[in-house]
């Protein structure tokens, strides 16, 4: 293969944007911008725990895939959600106003080449979504006032992304400047350029095929065996396949339960990956008996017997099964489990449930649930408490008037949303006495007709009646 085919460049964003001769095509069979909130916000958090964390030198955001179209833009094969949220946020913040003017210009030039005024980007996915992207957006110099219901936001991802940016900007105002000059000059992209379109797919199809990949848990492993002593291996070995063993009984992977641990023992956000993470715990806890490899295995088995505990053996755990962001709870109740009387643990347990899922209908991403969850770990790792912890759930959910807006959400049709099978079976689970239960699936032959009733006018809507929305508002909180 020569470079003429496949060539890649590591690049910072402002080069990827900057070079006046590079435009970008999103070509018809791709898929249309599709970015939840969840992974919007998911983007700004990592750019902004770089910017602000030790390791800011650089930032690495992923890796594109371009081929040149005739026209005279690149097709882009792979990255064009990544692309198109930073052209967003570059577009909301060339319209704050606490960025000097050198800087605002610099970021319009990321969007627009400077002669010509030449979009950066096009979108050819569906008809009119580059005149959309270009009023809504790009040309847009009122974007930091645009607003937009529920509905609009749902089906526009610009507009959603836009708001959510908008929000973020203005909790940052004074820093917006040094953020943006971090993502320009400090984060990093791998572009590869390849000449062949038929290459290209075939590329992005390898690279995105993670059957052969070594995974996050693997070189976990592969660390601590590199710490270990040759006769102290096969006893390591054989403790790592007893809690793979375990895991398995469960259906949870070696690389979800060292992820539960590893928020387990950090109660903070990682800012790196998982085998990162915990390289850098154990060399930081060099000194700590509980840091070396046989030390480290021992604690992770204890912490995954509780894990399987409470997931084998507890019905009322069964709810947190349905929930987004498993990330969050399973490491509170496993470490509620290790440290906690059995009492304090089931009114803990209770109180997460109500918790996390009202959240959930009340509209909150894994941001607003992000810290508090950290928080619990922490209080909970140092003993402070039942009443500590509920202090700190109810502080969050007054701070962000979940209950108004659990209130509001409940009052409007349930048709189509996520939350709605989940909520109906956990609330199941919440009132039985039976420790024994089934585990519910959600599968097609599960429906609510026999539990909501229709709308009367609008028969694809199913609406919750006061009894059943104050039976659900005192469960949740």
């Amino acid at each position: 293969m020569t470079n003429e085919t496949f060539k890649p460049t590591h690049d910072s964003v402002s080069e990827i944007f900057g070079n006046k001769n590079s435009f970008y095509k999103i070509p018809n069979y791709q898929r249309p911008y599709n970015w939840e909130s969840e992974q919007v916000e998911q983007m700004w958090d990592d750019l902004y725990e770089a910017y602000k964390g030790d390791d800011i030198e650089n930032y690495f955001l992923g890796s594109i895939i371009v081929t040149p179209s005739e026209d005279g833009y690149f097709d882009v094969i792979d990255g064009q959600q990544r692309i198109t949220t930073l052209i967003i946020l570059f577009c909301c913040a060339a319209n704050a106003t606490s960025m000097s003017p050198s800087t605002v210009e610099e970021v319009k030039d990321a969007v627009q080449a400077s002669v010509g005024k030449k979009i950066r980007l096009k979108l050819i996915t569906e008809i009119n979504q580059q005149i959309h992207f270009e009023q809504e957006i790009v040309n847009n110099n009122d974007l930091h006032n645009i607003r937009a219901n529920k509905r609009i936001r749902k089906d526009n991802k610009y507009i959603n992304t836009a708001i959510i940016f908008n929000e973020k900007i203005k909790k940052i105002n004074n820093e917006l400047e040094g953020f943006i000059r971090y993502i320009l000059d400090k984060t990093t992209l791998i572009k590869i350029h390849c000449t062949n379109k038929s290459f290209a797919i075939k590329l992005f199809q390898v690279l995105n095929d993670r059957g052969l990949d070594l995974t996050q848990a693997d070189l976990v492993k592969s660390f601590l065996l590199e710490k270990l002593e040759e006769e102290d291996r096969e006893k390591f070995i054989s403790n790592w396949k007893d809690i793979k063993r375990g895991m398995d009984f469960v259906n949870t992977t070696m690389e979800g339960i060292l992820g539960y641990y590893e928020y387990y023992l950090l109660a903070s956000n990682p800012k790196k990956s998982l085998s990162d993470e915990i390289a850098n715990w154990i060399k930081k806890n060099d000194t700590s008996p509980d840091a070396c490899p046989d030390a480290f295995i021992h604690k992770l088995s204890q912490f995954s017997k509780y894990y399987i505990e409470i997931i084998d053996d507890d019905t009322k755990t069964y709810s947190f099964n349905y929930l987004p962001h498993q990330i969050y709870h399973w490491p509170i109740l496993t470490a509620a489990k290790k440290h906690m009387s059995n009492d304090d643990y089931e009114v803990l347990r209770d109180k997460l449930a109500g918790f996390y899922y009202s959240y959930w209908i009340a509209g909150y991403t894994a941001s607003r649930i992000k810290q508090v969850s950290f928080n619990i770990i922490d209080i909970i790792k140092k003993g402070e408490g039942i009443n500590k912890t509920m202090e700190e759930l109810d502080k969050k959910i007054n701070d962000d008037r979940v209950n108004e807006r659990c209130c509001d959400n409940l009052n409007n049709s349930a048709y189509g949303e996520r939350w709605l099978r989940p909520l109906l079976v956990a609330i199941e689970y919440q009132q039985t006495d039976d420790s024994k239960s089934d585990f519910i699936k959600l599968d097609k032959k599960l429906h609510v007709e026999h539990i909501l009733p229709k709308d009367k006018k609008h028969h694809d809507t199913y609406n919750f009646d006061n009894g059943h929305k104050n039976m659900l508002i005192n469960l949740l909180i």
